[in-house]
C-alpha cells in the first residue's frame, strides 16, 4: 500500500462513498450496465484497501482497466464522440480515481472530479426536481470535503453535514442575489456533440412505422401558452417539418430557403385580411431539447424572437440545433394562405415520384382521377377509400417491403397515422397532384393550474398537404377517415392503442390519469416546472431587465452596491457575532492553566519563556540551562513538560486524561515547594 502519513478519515470516506453514489445515479439509465458493475468493484476493492486486506491495484491493472473501458464504450456506443460515451468515459474515471484517493490531495481532486461530472447532468435535464437533486449532491461533496479537515470524528457522524449546510445557507442571500442582478450572457461555447438517447422528437424522415415508435413515449416535447382564448383541439396541427421528397419508400426533408428573421410571407383570400382574421393566435412556446432545429407552431407562423428564422415551405427554424429549453413567441393566422402561385420547378418538385415501384398504388390512383370531375373530387373519392375499406388504426403494423404503399393500400390495411400520411400523398402525386407530408404533434393536454397545453411524444401525428390553385397548400388528415377520435383523444386514451401505448410506457405516470388524486399531483407537478422553466431558465435578456426597471428603477453603480450592503450586512453581523461569543464562551482548559504556573514559576526564579517558544523548545532549552544546579528542578519540569505535551497534543481517553491532570498538578506542586 502506498506509504502515507496521512490517513483518510472513516467518516471521510463513508461521505465520499455517498455523494459519488449520488452523482453516478442520475446516469443509470445512460450507462451500459458493465459500466455500473465496474463501479461496484472499485468501491469494493477501495474497502479492501481501507480495512487492509487488499493492495492498491498496480500499474498494469490500472492498464487493462483503462483499455477495458475505451473497449466497452466503443461497443456499448459504437463512437466515441456523442454526449453518453463522452460522458460515460467522464464517470468510468470518477470511479476508477476512487482506487487512487489515498492522500489528502487525491482525496481532494477526487471531490473537484465530482463537482465537474455532477454538472454533466444538465447537459441531459434542466428542470426543477433535477437541479433540486444536483443541489443535495452538491450540499454532499462538499460535506465530503469538510470532512477531509476533520480527522476525529468517530462519534459525530452528522456533524460535517450541519457545518456544511450552515455554509450554503449563508451563500444563499448573495447567491440569490447575483442571479437576479448579473447578466444572463450566452456561454462562449457549447456543447454540440450527438446524444444516444437523445430524445430527438420528429426526424427529418419519415419512413413506415417512424411515428408508431416515437407515439410509444410519454415525455414533454414542449408547451405552449396562449394570450387569450384558447383555440379548439381539432386546430392544433403543431408543424415541425415539411417532407417533400419522396425516395420510392420513405418521405424525406425538402430543399428550402431560409429568411433572415422568423416572418414568413402572408397572403390572405379576398374574402378575409389580416385585420379581419378572429383566428390569430399568439402564444410562448417553451420547447424541449430535440438536438434539431425545427420548432412547432400552428400554420401559418411568424415570431419576432431572435434567432428564429422562416423557411419558404412556412416553417419556424432555429438558427442551431436545440441543445436545452428554449422559449419563443409565436403568432400564427389560421387563415392565411401558404403559396397561393407555385412556380414550374416547385410544381415538378412537389408532383415527384421516384422509382418504378407500388405499381398497384399508381394504377389505381390514375383510374380513380380519371372518374373524378376535378381535383376536389378525387381528393375526396381518395378520402372515402379510407373510410370504406375497412382500415385499422394501430400502433402495431405488419412489416412492409419494397412496395409498401401498394401492400399497405391493398393487403395489410393496418398502420399509424404516417402509413395514411404517407400513402394519401403518394396517391395525390401519382395523379399529378402537387402533396407533400407534414411531420409534427396535434393535440395536446391543458394544465389547468398553468392554462399550458402539454404537448407530449405520444402526440407526434404526419398529415398532408395537398397544393390547390388560389387556396394554396391544403391540409388534409386521412387518419381522420379511419380514427376520427384521434383529434378529440391522444393515442394513450384511444382503446385501439392504449393497451399498446401503456405496454411500452409502464412507468408513465399518464398511466394512473384515471385516479383524480395522482393526476392532480402530476399536473401540480408539473405545474411546478413550468414556473422553474419560465422564471429561472428563461430569466435573461428582457425579462431580466424589466424585474431589475420594476423594483430597482434606473440601474446605477451606487444602487447596486447599497444593494449587495443590505445583503451581505446580516450575513457579515452574524458571523461577527458568532466569532465574538465564540470567544467569549472559550475557557481555559486545566492542565493550560497549570502549564501557565510553571512558565510563571521559571521565569520568577529562572528562566523566562519567550512568546514564540514552543512547550518543547522550551523544555530543552532549561535541560541545557547552566545556571539551574538543582537538578531536581530540570526532573520535575521536564516531566510536567511530558504530562502537559500529552495533554495538549495527543488523544486520550477520559479516564487517562484525568489521571494524567492530576500528576500535572502534583508536579507543579512540587515545584512551587522547591522554589519556596
Amino acid at each position: 500500500m502506498k506509504n502515507t502519513d496521512w490517513q483518510l478519515p472513516r467518516n471521510a470516506m463513508l461521505w465520499m462513498l455517498v455523494a459519488q453514489l449520488l452523482v453516478l445515479l442520475p446516469h443509470l439509465s445512460r450507462i451500459p450496465l458493465w459500466l455500473l458493475c465496474a463501479y461496484g468493484l472499485c468501491v469494493l476493492w477501495r474497502y479492501k484497501v481501507y480495512s487492509g486486506a487488499w493492495s492498491a491495484p498496480k500499474m498494469f491493472v490500472k492498464a487493462f482497466f483503462l483499455l477495458a473501458v475505451f473497449a466497452g464504450i466503443y461497443s456499448s456506443y459504437g463512437r466515441f464522440l456523442g454526449l453518453e460515451p463522452m460522458v460515460s468515459l467522464l464517470l468510468a474515471g470518477f470511479a476508477f480515481k476512487l482506487l487512487e484517493s489515498y492522500s489528502l490531495r487525491d482525496c481532494v481532486r477526487f471531490i473537484f472530479i465530482g463537482y465537474f461530472t455532477l454538472a454533466t447532468v444538465f447537459l441531459f435535464d434542466q428542470g426543477l426536481w433535477v437541479s433540486l437533486y444536483v443541489l443535495a449532491s452538491l450540499l454532499l461533496l462538499s460535506t465530503a470535503l469538510l470532512s477531509l479537515q476533520l480527522v476525529d470524528l468517530p462519534s459525530r457522524g452528522f456533524m460535517p453535514l450541519k457545518k456544511t449546510a450552515v455554509i450554503f445557507a449563508q451563500a444563499l442571500p448573495l447567491t440569490l442575489l447575483f442571479f437576479l442582478l448579473f447578466p444572463r450572457l450566452d456561454p462562449f461555447w457549447q456543447i454540440k456533440l450527438p446524444s444516444h438517447h437523445a430524445k430527438t422528437g420528429v426526424g427529418d424522415v419519415l419512413s413506415p412505422g417512424y411515428i408508431s415508435q416515437l407515439s410509444k413515449d410519454s415525455s414533454l416535447a414542449f408547451r405552449a401558452n396562449f394570450t387569450g382564448e384558447l383555440p379548439p383541439r381539432s386546430a392544433l396541427y403543431w408543424r415541425g417539418v415539411v417532407l417533400s421528397y419522396f425516395d420510392g419508400r420513405a418521405w424525406h426533408l425538402g430543399t428550402f430557403n431560409k429568411k433572415a428573421n422568423g416572418h414568413n410571407t402572408l397572403e390572405f383570400p379576398a374574402s378575409t385580411s389580416e385585420a379581419s382574421d378572429t383566428n390569430n393566435y399568439r402564444y410562448t412556446i417553451i420547447q424541449e431539447p430535440s438536438y434539431r432545429p425545427w420548432l412547432y407552431a400552428i400554420a401559418v407562423a411568424s415570431s419576432d424572437t431572435p434567432k428564429i428564422l422562416a423557411t419558404s415551405d412556412y416553417r419556424l427554424q432555429a438558427q442551431d440545433d436545440i441543445y436545452e429549453r428554449m422559449a419563443y413567441q409565436v403568432q400564427s393566422h389560421s387563415h392565411a394562405v401558404m403559396g397561393s402561385h407555385l412556380s414550374a420547378a416547385q410544381y415538378r418538385k412537389e408532383t415527384l415520384l421516384n422509382g418504378n415501384n407500388n405499381v398497384r398504388a399508381r394504377q389505381f390512383a390514375q383510374k380513380l382521377y380519371a372518374a373524378s370531375e376535378n381535383d376536389a373530387a378525387y381528393i375526396q373519392a381518395v378520402l372515402n377509400y379510407y373510410a370504406e375499406q375497412n382500415f385499422i388504426y394501430s400502433l402495431k403494423s405488419p412489416l412492409l417491403g419494397a412496395n409498401n404503399i401498394d401492400e399497405f393500400l391493398f393487403d395489410s390495411r393496418i398502420g399509424f397515422c404516417g402509413h395514411y400520411a404517407s400513402s394519401f400523398a403518394f396517391l395525390m402525386r401519382a395523379a399529378g397532384i402537387p402533396a407533400r407530408v407534414i411531420g409534427g404533434y396535434q393535440g395536446g393536454e391543458l394544465n389547468p393550474l398553468t392554462g399550458s397545453v402539454l404537448v407530449h411524444q405520444f402526440d407526434a401525428h404526419a398529415w398532408a398537404e395537398v397544393w390547390l390553385p388560389q387556396k394554396g397548400w391544403q391540409r388534409y388528415d386521412p387518419t381522420l377517415q379511419v380514427a376520427p377520435d384521434r383529434i378529440a383523444s391522444s393515442v394513450q386514451d384511444l382503446p385501439a392503442t392504449q393497451s399498446d401505448f401503456f405496454d411500452q410506457a409502464k412507468l408513465s405516470a399518464l398511466k394512473f390519469k384515471h385516479i383524480a388524486l395522482l393526476n392532480k399531483l402530476r399536473l401540480r407537478l408539473d405545474a411546478l416546472d413550468y414556473h422553474w422553466a419560465n422564471w429561472v431558465l428563461q430569466y435573461k435578456g428582457e425579462k431580466q431587465w424589466s424585474f431589475i426597471n420594476r423594483w430597482l428603477g434606473a440601474i446605477s453603480f451606487t444602487r447596486i452596491i447599497s444593494l449587495l450592503a443590505i445583503v451581505i450586512s446580516p450575513v457579515l453581523l452574524w458571523m461577527l457575532w458568532q466569532l465574538y461569543t465564540h470567544r467569549r464562551q472559550q475557557q481555559i482548559k486545566p492542565h493550560d492553566r497549570e502549564y501557565q504556573k510553571l512558565c510563571a514559576l521559571m521565569a520568577k526564579y529562572y528562566l523566562q519563556r519567550a512568546d514564540n517558544e514552543g512547550p518543547i523548545d522550551f523544555a530543552r532549552r532549561v535541560e541545557s540551562g547552566e545556571n539551574i544546579e538543582n537538578a531536581k528542578v530540570k526532573q520535575h519540569f521536564l516531566s510536567a513538560t511530558r504530562l502537559y505535551v500529552a495533554l495538549a497534543y495527543e488523544p486520550q481517553g477520559s479516564d487517562n486524561t484525568v489521571l494524567l491532570q492530576r500528576q500535572l498538578q502534583v508536579e507543579v506542586r512540587v515545584l512551587r515547594k522547591l522554589f519556596g
